[in-house]
């Protein structure tokens, strides 16, 4: 069996996924979501997610916009079944950091799929380190994401 999850921050790093799923991942395709935009409402204080004064960095969630505008691209992966337990260990379900919820979401082939979605449990706004916002903007190079999204990455203050 496999599952399928909807990368939009740290996790679009192929690197980061195959490291919390051993077993293998593989892209099933690119998405944006419109009406959504990347926050950063929690912080992490793992050594590589730390902002350089040494604070906690903000990690990102989604959420929807309040006037509908702005998009988020992002990375459908597939999983074996067998290293969801790790994933959802990395993201902090246990510990409520994280909720996931299933979401249909489009990809750019016009097809559309079941996802897991991460999502933060927590409203937030914090400024991520640029070790972490690196992360987020090497996934998006190396999945293709359009320049215009790569762009706004960019545009993130990060500490």
């Amino acid at each position: 069996m496999t599952y399928k999850t909807f990368a939009y921050g740290s996790n679009m790093s192929t690197t980061q996924m195959k490291a919390r799923c051993p077993k293998g991942v593989r892209v099933v395709g690119i998405a944006r979501l419109d009406g959504y935009e990347l926050i950063f409402p929690r912080t992490s204080s793992k050594d590589d997610r730390r902002c350089a004064d040494g604070s906690p960095g903000g990690v990102s969630s989604i959420r929807k916009t309040t006037n509908g505008d702005g998009y988020i691209e992002g990375v459908i992966f597939e999983i074996d079944d067998t290293d969801v337990a790790a994933l959802d260990r990395a993201e902090g379900i246990s510990s409520n950091s994280y909720v996931k919820e299933q979401w249909q979401i489009p990809v750019s082939d016009g097809t559309t799929h079941d996802c897991w979605v991460y999502l933060a449990n927590s409203t937030g706004d914090f400024t991520p380190s640029q070790t972490y916002k690196s992360i987020i903007l090497n996934g998006a190079e190396e999945h293709k994401l359009s320049d215009e999204y790569k762009d706004k990455l960019k545009q993130i203050q990060a500490g």
